[in-house]
């Protein structure tokens, strides 16, 4: 990330002004969390929004929920909110920021920080993604389980960065071989016959 010509200022925009990226980096606007922090919503302890100014409009990278639970206390109107607005970033500077969120945000899972990082531009994450993919797995973001889908993402990123690229795909090719053999053993009933023989 290049801080070089980084600045930020306090700037009161206009709820309606704040574009929230979901489609790329920002994880799905969770109603419950926003219920709760309006419930206990105190206005002199609230942090302001992190907002990135980027080609003339404001794309928040921190403080979504905040923001939705200010407009739920204005019954749901658009308000003005005091943002910590940044000069300077690009697209992958924001989803980078994001994905190391701290403090009092809601902790990312693992798959919303992953998918951060590759929107980003991460090294270390494009080359886990590149890898995985390599041996036929797809990460799924949502960590929902099924055929061919890596829910582990954590585990597995952290094994990708402890022993590298080659003994990373060299052991999920083998677990990617070990399901194989095990569906070929269920679907045709067999329970003696050896895993090389599914192909």
């Amino acid at each position: 990330m290049n801080t070089k010509n980084l600045f930020c200022r306090e700037v009161m925009l206009g709820s309606e002004e704040l574009i929230i990226p979901r489609t790329t980096y920002q994880r799905t606007l969770n109603e419950d969390r926003v219920r709760r922090i309006a419930a206990e919503f105190d206005e002199r302890i609230a942090n302001e929004p992190k907002v990135s100014c980027r080609d003339g409009r404001y794309y928040v990278f921190d403080g979504q929920h905040t923001i939705a639970a200010r407009k739920l206390l204005n019954g749901g109107q658009d308000l003005s909110i005091r943002c910590k607005v940044f000069y300077g970033l690009t697209e992958s500077d924001e989803a980078l920021l994001f994905a190391q969120q701290t403090g009092a945000s809601a902790s990312l899972t693992a798959g919303a920080k992953f998918r951060a990082l590759v929107y980003g531009g991460d090294e270390d994450a494009m080359a886990f993604l590149k890898a995985t993919e390599a041996v036929g797995l797809y990460v799924d973001y949502k960590q929902t389980r099924g055929a061919k889908r890596l829910a582990c993402i954590s585990t597995a990123f952290g094994l990708f960065q402890k022993v590298g690229d080659g003994v990373y795909r060299e052991a999920m090719q083998s677990i990617v071989d070990a399901w194989k053999c095990v569906r070929f053993r269920q679907q045709s009933g067999c329970k003696t016959l050896p895993c090389r023989a599914w192909g």
